[in-house]
């Protein structure tokens, strides 16, 4: 009798599941999608029923070939996927692949728990095909802008261009922003402010009418405040005034906090929010700590809100706590619940020990925000006096907090919505004033200021904009952003305003598309489509019918497109390509035909038919396969025997062994290392704790390598060091830290990067 099998995504999954359910299931990861439509051509057959072709991704055959095995022994498949349209299209290709006569059904958990999971397995599902339908939808509509507009706007301009629905329209923002800022003519103002005293406390009160526009008006205010005989308090208003915690993070409000407190990218926070959503260890045991982190649901389930009252009630007290419920926003997808502590027992401070600083720091965000939204609100007491001075009236606005509410939890600072003028949320205090109370004047200021152009966007205010406009979903903002950077569209400041600012390139394909592709940048048009897709996924309409209204705005390209030959030369096949076709066709005994072997799609299509249409036979290793096992095999004294040489599959079997090998000998010469960086004032801080095995200095490159393990080496530009020993590196600000160490840099010159850090301090 076999077991169950459960289907997940990521690897990171298996642990944190097998620590909840046992060894009673057999647990398998995808990695992500196994299947896709091939990037070597348009695949998708406009003339019938824009049907995709669909070929197996690189280095997932071994991948799909383990889940067949598996489900073959399996008495029952769950398919326990991410709970969102791209985890069911995952899991309707991997049902193409078990067996039909194998139970099959669909398990979705918004948290990695023992009482989600078990929910799960006691009330499954089928697939939704309409969840599917919606993916696909979005899918062919993506691929058809993509391939049939990108080489249309490349032939135009003359160079290599991209164009997306989703990536054009945020260039766009930016470039539109920047030009904005550019024919923004500044205007003077005054702004008039009085420092008076009352007793022994000295405080500010302004203009009451505000700025001043004329300069010739200002000056006579001024000479009238300062000449004036008395400065009577004539208007004394008191009042309490309250201020409600934010809503439990959704995932555009988590990035723009995660940016706003710790100038933390989207893509870097969404990773680590990952790695919580699938387990990390915790005083000794691997647990999920957040729920899924990809909603727009502001709403916290029945568990949470639970959960929730104890804590607040346990840490804090009775007083501070108050049941609250958000709803979603018109046009939401309401799918999931927000992101919340999965473990509310596990406390930031009882996971600090256990977690690196950034994923503490990203945990103790989501907590506090969970936490702080079941709070009382904090209470003000206000004051606002108004001064008379020889007929000009001034105001002076005071503000004390006298009970702290939901700041006891999340502090004052972290709401991304808050801004520098927030009077509650900036305590200024008045002496005790009454009406008809007599001020001394001590100082009179006239200050010009001029009027700013609007801010450009930042990572944070430019996924707030892409979700006021409805452009993507909470899976793609992140991609999104990082996206226009790596297309070289946009760059980032690297001060510490962090903002973007469109590059000539940007620029060159916003004009290009505003005048012969506007739809593409018609803020609408995506934001129409997200909508029709959540229709289509809601089963209100045909994926069909969305996918024929959006190819007719771009018919015309099409048939452009069928005319050039997509616009693409032919190119001729890589070394490596004519290869390993050429051992594929010694192995299987099928020809090459000769009239692809000048073009590298066609016999990138002739690869991927022989290897999905069967079993691949066995190959011998490619020279390149074997020089590497032969180093190994010196390393290791491991035998590399004829039988290897002769099969790459088991050369590949060699390879893994003699790397886990050497994996261990290397980890034995392992270190504790510390990534530090430079604050502006000249203050080094710690960024991350990590280990390393060696450090990689050659005075002829101009880097400094950090060797991780036998396959990982980080190199970082020198220009970006500050110091290094043999413990500890120093960058010279946080910007190279998160951008340089922390994540993968998107300059050509920099493509190597570690994917996960499994450090420990």
């Amino acid at each position: 009798m076999g077991k169950d099998l459960i289907i997940v995504e990521s690897p990171a999954k298996i642990k944190t599941i097998r620590n909840i359910l046992g060894k009673k299931y057999d647990i398998r990861a995808t990695i992500g999608h196994i299947k896709d439509i091939p990037t070597n051509s348009l695949g998708v057959d406009v003339e019938n029923d824009f049907r995709m072709s669909f070929s197996t991704i690189k280095g997932k055959y071994n991948v799909i070939k383990e889940i067949k095995a598996a489900a073959q022994k399996a008495d029952h498949i769950h398919l326990a996927t991410d709970p969102d349209r791209e985890g069911e299209a995952i899991s309707w290709h991997v049902s193409q692949l078990v067996p039909s006569a194998k139970p099959v059904d669909r398990i979705t958990f918004n948290a990695i728990t023992r009482s989600e999971i078990e929910a799960a397995l006691k009330n499954p599902t089928q697939i939704s095909q309409d969840r599917v339908n919606s993916q696909f939808a979005r899918r062919i509509i993506d691929r058809l802008i993509g391939y049939i507009l990108s080489p249309e706007a490349s032939r135009h301009l003359s160079e290599k261009f991209s164009v997306g629905r989703v990536q054009s329209p945020a260039v766009a923002l930016v470039v539109e922003r920047e030009r904005e800022i550019r024919a923004f003519e500044p205007k003077p103002y005054w702004l008039i402010k009085a420092t008076y005293k009352k007793n022994k406390s000295k405080f500010v009160a302004g203009l009451k009418q505000g700025r001043v526009t004329n300069e010739k008006e200002a000056e006579k205010i001024a000479k009238t405040i300062e000449g004036a005989k008395e400065h009577k308090v004539i208007k004394v208003e008191k009042k309490e005034t309250k201020k409600n915690p934010p809503p439990p993070f959704i995932t555009s409000t988590f990035q723009r906090a995660a940016f706003k407190a710790y100038r933390m990218g989207s893509k870097r926070a969404m990773r680590i929010a990952q790695d919580l959503y699938e387990g990390r260890e915790v005083s000794g045991k691997h647990v999920a700590l957040i729920t899924y982190m990809r909603t727009d649901s502001p709403r916290i389930s029945k568990e949470g809100l639970a959960a929730a009252k104890e804590q607040v009630i346990s840490q804090f007290g009775q007083q501070y706590y108050k049941s609250r419920n958000f709803k979603s926003k018109s046009g939401a997808q309401d799918a999931h619940e927000a992101i919340r502590p999965a473990h509310p027992d596990i406390t930031p401070d009882l996971a600090k020990k256990s977690l690196d600083s950034a994923h503490f720091k990203i945990y103790s965000l989501i907590y506090k925000r969970w936490l702080a939204s079941q709070m009382q609100p904090a209470k003000y007491d206000q004051v606002k006096a108004v001064i008379e001075a020889d007929g000009e009236l001034l105001e002076a606005v005071g503000s004390t907090l006298i009970f702290e509410g939901f700041l006891k939890a999340y502090g004052k600072n972290l709401n991304e919505e808050e801004t520098e003028a927030d009077d509650v949320n900036n305590e200024k205090k008045l002496p005790e004033l009454s009406e008809e109370d007599i001020l001394e004047l001590l100082s009179l200021s006239n200050e010009k200021k001029m009027t700013q152009p609007p801010p450009r966007y930042n990572n944070g205010s430019l996924v707030e904009k892409l979700e006021k406009l409805q452009i993507g979903r909470p899976s793609t903002y992140a991609s999104i952003v990082d996206l226009i950077q790596y297309r070289e569209y946009v760059e980032e400041s690297i001060d510490k305003k962090r903002e973007f600012k469109p590059t000539k390139k940007g620029e060159q394909i916003y004009d290009y598309l505003k005048e012969h592709r506007p739809i593409v940048v018609d803020y609408e048009f995506t934001a129409k489509m997200e909508r029709e897709l959540d229709e289509v996924e809601a089963g209100k309409k045909s994926y069909l019918q969305v996918i024929n209204e959006e190819f007719e705005k771009i018919k015309d390209a099409y048939e452009m497109y069928k005319k050039g030959g997509g616009f693409a030369m032919s190119r001729k096949p890589t070394a490596r390509q004519l290869q390993f076709a050429t051992r594929l066709s010694e192995a299987t005994k099928k020809e090459i035909p000769d009239e692809i072997l000048q073009d590298s799609k066609k016999l990138s299509n002739w690869i991927d038919e022989i290897k999905d249409g069967s079993e691949l036979p066995v190959l011998p290793p490619s020279e390149k396969q074997l020089k590497y096992a032969e180093s190994l095999a010196r390393d290791t004294g491991m035998e590399l025997t004829d039988e290897l040489r002769n099969d790459s599959k088991k050369i590949s079997e060699f390879i893994d062994q003699a790397r886990k090998i050497l994996d261990r000998k290397i980890s034995a010469n392992k270190r504790i290392f510390k990534i530090n960086f430079m604050n502006e004032d000249g203050i080094e801080h710690e960024f991350e704790v990590t280990e390393i095995v060696d450090i990689i200095d050659d005075p002829e490159k101009k880097a400094i390598g950090l060797r991780f393990d036998v396959r990982r080496t980080k190199w970082i530009p020198r220009s970006q060091i500050e110091r290094y020993t043999d413990q500890a590196l120093t960058l010279k600000n946080k910007w190279a830290a998160e951008n340089v160490y922390g994540s993968a840099t998107r300059k050509k010159t920099w493509k190597k990067t570690i994917k996960k850090k499994t450090a420990k301090k």
